[in-house]
């Protein structure tokens, strides 16, 4: 079995420093305008033409993992959750494969602790999810798949900082934070979004989505603003590579916090820019944590480092703490139609 475990050496030093703000501007979304680089090409002080082409080298070099739109599973029908299980290690590689197979799983990794293996999972329905914890539970022979669903969010939204200029910042999150509206999606909204999850890299990606979805420009655009204030997307940007743009350590803190101190306690962690995702959690008697944080980072002793900062703070309060690493990357994906 294999999986992606490891970055090439060093390969974000390949990259100059216009190279590493064009991905970060391009990480915060690109303009929902009909000519959508020239924005960008204007805060960089450079030609939409110039910014087209590093973003082709980048891509073909590895960085970019596509440019699309980033879906809200939950304004679609979809509900998502994070589950994780104990997997005997003879039944570990089997349990992988039948987990991959699922076209809701998105994510996929085998983590350090007791719990050896965590996924999320996107279904549409109660019984499709049912069946397919049943099969794993049979394939893997394990105890039981814990399901933690989120009980409040206190951020999601990967950035990875290329500059590594504003460490510990918060970055705005423009859509994600959106009070969506009430509209109903119809066919066409539908194949906008789900051919906008691969953008071609060209001058007008709009409008070549448009052609292929069989409205005009304009009406795509009006579209997708629609749909972004809807909350269905959150935004199209660029997708990174997290290894191969050199953030090889990613570390999921789980905390064990009073019930009161956890909103507090998330906030503060959400507002650094190396977190990604955190949230309000379910707890088990035997799994007590109900504070979860991705923090990702170019090492694990960076992780350990930003972890130790926030421990210092709630030292005192926190009941427990772990820190699990994901050591394998067996299936990472987005959420598409």
């Amino acid at each position: 079995m294999t999986g992606s475990t490891s970055s090439p050496n060093d390969p974000a030093v390949l990259m100059d420093a216009l190279d590493r703000r064009l991905l970060n501007l391009m990480q915060r979304g690109l303009p929902l305008v009909e000519d959508p680089f020239e924005p960008i090409a204007q805060a960089l002080e450079v030609s939409a033409g110039e910014c087209l082409l590093r973003l082709e080298r980048l891509q073909e070099q590895g960085y970019i993992r596509r440019i699309g739109a980033v879906l809200n599973p939950s304004r679609l029908g979809f509900t998502s959750g994070l589950h994780a299980l104990e997997v005997p290690e003879d039944r570990y590689e089997a349990t992988v494969q039948l987990i991959n197979t699922h076209p809701g799983v998105t994510h996929n990794y085998r983590r350090t602790g007791r719990l050896n293996l965590w996924f999320t999972l996107s279904v549409s329905s109660d019984t499709d999810k049912n069946r397919f914890m049943d099969r794993v539970l049979q394939i893997s022979r394990a105890k039981q798949v814990y399901d933690f669903p989120s009980e409040e969010v206190y951020k999601l939204r990967v950035y990875l900082d290329m500059e590594g200029s504003s460490p510990g910042a918060e970055i705005p999150v423009g859509p994600d934070s959106a009070e969506p509206s009430d509209r109903p999606l119809d066919s066409l909204d539908l194949t906008l979004l789900r051919l906008a999850h691969d953008l071609p890299l060209c001058r007008d990606p709009y409008g070549c989505l448009a052609e292929r979805a069989g409205c005009t420009r304009k009406i795509a655009l009006i579209r997708l603003e629609a749909l972004s204030a809807y909350g269905a997307l959150k935004r199209i940007s660029v997708i990174l590579r997290h290894r191969h743009a050199g953030f090889a350590a990613g570390g999921m803190l789980v905390c064990q916090l009073p019930p009161g101190c956890v909103a507090e306690a998330g906030r503060q962690l959400a507002a650094r820019s190396e977190v990604s995702h955190c949230y309000r959690r379910k707890a088990y008697p035997d799994w007590p944590y109900n504070l979860y944080a991705m923090i990702h980072g170019h090492t694990e002793d960076q992780v350990r480092a930003i972890t130790h900062g926030f421990l210092q703070v709630w030292g005192e309060r926190m009941i427990a703490h772990d820190l699990l690493f994901s050591t394998a990357e067996w299936k990472k994906t987005s959420f598409s139609l």
